[in-house]
């Protein structure tokens, strides 16, 4: 009989960590659910951390031979699955001790007519996500989809997916796929959002942006190259739909593509995406976007590092200011 759900946890390099993560799902009040842990190629002894878990029934460890990043590690763990609802879990984070009786309990309310719900997380400084915070049930068809995105500054949220749909919308591949995945499985089905918190979110694993990756060049430039094929695809598919709904995300997915370029140093490609973006948003800022060309690689990585940190610190703050509300 095939499980209620699998957890798929995606590993690397968490080796003091992943062991919050099982044993926050073994401590749970259901029985009918496996974990699948998916090993990431890591470098430290995430591998041997995991081990002790494995003789468990319900415990399954896949190791990849190459580096897939998280969400190629996750199709990895969909590929294995038996349960009929899939949960993405970090390997630094946790379930609260009831998480599968709450999902249960929303898919027996919810479920007959849904095909993925979403629910909050709480960070170990106090916090909320998603944020602003959902407090009733929150339909996200496509276009209220976008216009949630434009709303929010913390999008991170628990998905519990039904499995049969990564037949229909599976995880593209690529390292950098998560808003194109999310894009098209709400104009494809859309996604209820709830308001019960599940997980928690930790900051202390060693691997995060704003520790470990910190200043990396070669991080950034790799990020941007996920990032204009990302906002490539999102533009092609879907780009008269999020215009209409959206016109600060279709801005910021066209400035995302002319400013990965010009990091990668693609100055040609990076005007005529540019002389494109200039067809729908004629702003100041847009107008100047050219400058970069003679910024230089470096100085633009270091920009996009600064806006990536306050961005960061401004959801927590705000979501600080609510929870003292």
């Amino acid at each position: 009989m095939p499980y209620k759900f699998t957890i798929v946890i995606p590993v690397f390099n968490r080796e003091a960590e992943v062991s919050r993560a099982i044993e926050s799902c073994l401590g749970q009040h259901s029985t009918s659910y496996e974990i699948i842990l998916v090993d990431d190629a890591s470098q430290d002894g995430s591998v041997a951390a995991i081990q002790p878990y494995t003789h468990l029934p319900n415990v399954l460890l896949v190791s990849l031979a190459v580096n897939e990043g998280e969400w190629g590690a996750r199709a990895a763990g969909v590929a294995r699955a038996t349960g009929e609802w899939i949960i993405f879990l970090d390997s630094d984070d946790e379930l609260v001790p009831n998480a599968l009786s709450i999902i249960a309990e929303a898919i027996e309310q919810h479920g007959d007519a849904q095909f993925r719900l979403g629910f909050s997380y709480r960070h170990d400084d106090g916090t909320r996500s998603p944020y602003p915070i959902t407090d009733t049930p929150l339909f996200l068809a496509f276009t209220t989809y976008i216009r949630w995105q434009a709303d929010a500054v913390r999008t991170d949220a628990l998905w519990v997916t039904r499995a049969r749909t990564f037949k229909q919308v599976p995880i593209p591949k690529g390292r950098r796929v998560h808003s194109l995945y999310h894009f098209t499985f709400n104009a494809t089905f859309g996604t209820l959002l709830l308001p019960a918190i599940v997980g928690i979110v930790h900051t202390d694993a060693t691997n995060t942006l704003t520790l470990a990756r910190g200043a990396s060049t070669t991080y950034v430039q790799r990020l941007a190259s996920d990032q204009a094929s990302e906002a490539d695809h999102l533009l092609a598919q879907f780009g008269s739909e999020i215009q209409q709904a959206s016109a600060a995300i279709h801005r910021k997915l066209s400035r995302s593509r002319i400013v990965s370029r010009f990091v990668l140093g693609q100055h040609a490609k990076a005007l005529r995406c540019w002389i494109d973006h200039i067809r729908f948003h004629r702003d100041p800022a847009s107008l100047c976007l050219p400058i970069l060309s003679v910024l230089g690689t470096s100085t633009i990585s270091k920009i996009r590092l600064r806006r990536q940190r306050a961005t960061a610190t401004r959801a927590s703050a705000l979501s600080s200011m609510k929870g003292r509300a």
